[in-house]
């Protein structure tokens, strides 16, 4: 087998793994792909791949106990295919394995989707992020966005239940513009990190804002015009998060 096949295959094999690791790592786990080391990225690749690779091979060996199953594909078939010398045999061959390759690549891929979703939805649902410092992610900055921070263990004592819900998230930003600073506040919409989790910028909605020294003036605050402004982290000294929750988990 040559190079070129052999890598071929082993991306093939490995693909499984990266989508499950991207469906896994979306919504409020991953606004941006964060740095890993070497043996992290390995193993978000190679072990899950190999346990959807397992599943699957099981099943068809008890799905083969019943009815004979043709080869999903002969390599040595596809090898001389590639490399551009393929016998008629091996044209037959390659045509009669392509539907059950097609199927296996469809379900393999799906599984992955599914079983990415399915945990991270297991993760959020039972907080193993937060019992659990093997699933917490590195993003700090998701747990003070999202409201988690205050089912960190070491948070606990903010709250008296634990199964708060954060309904939305009022942030006061103190923002130096030029030679003045000021406080915005607003409603988180979104906000954005880097590849190293430092943050980029904050969205707000229905943002006011006030001068810094105005804390003894009436009415000091005033809206700004349009429904959303967005701030730069490198102008913002610090950030208060007011966490407001219109409904509580039913006991």
């Amino acid at each position: 087998m040559n190079i070129a096949l052999s890598t071929i295959v082993i991306l093939y094999l490995v693909f499984p793994g990266i989508i499950f690791r991207r469906f896994y790592q979306t919504g409020f786990f991953q606004h941006r792909y964060y740095k890993q080391s070497v043996l992290e990225i390995l193993i978000w690749a190679f072990v899950p791949a190999f346990a959807l690779h397992t599943f699957l091979y099981f099943i068809l060996y008890l799905a083969n106990l019943i009815i004979s199953l043709p080869s999903i594909i002969d390599l040595s078939s596809l090898q001389r295919y590639l490399i551009g010398s393929p016998t008629d045999f091996d044209i037959v061959n390659l045509s009669k394995s392509f539907l059950w390759f097609f199927l296996y690549t469809v379900t393999i891929f799906g599984l992955a989707v599914y079983l990415g979703r399915r945990l991270r939805v297991i993760v959020f649902s039972r907080n193993l992020d937060i019992k659990h410092n093997f699933f917490r992610h590195p993003n700090i900055w998701m747990y003070y966005f999202s409201g988690r921070i205050i089912k960190l263990p070491q948070a606990q004592w903010i709250i008296q239940e634990n199964d708060l819900i954060v309904d939305y998230i009022y942030i006061d930003a103190l923002v130096s513009l030029e030679s003045a600073e000021y406080i915005y506040t607003g409603i988180l919409l979104h906000y954005s990190v880097d590849d190293s989790n430092n943050l980029i910028n904050i969205c707000l909605a229905y943002a006011t804002r006030r001068l810094l020294n105005d804390d003894d003036v009436e009415d000091a605050y005033y809206d700004i015009p349009g429904n959303t402004i967005l701030l730069k982290y490198s102008t913002i000294s610090n950030i208060n998060f007011r966490y407001q929750r219109i409904r509580e988990l039913e006991s």
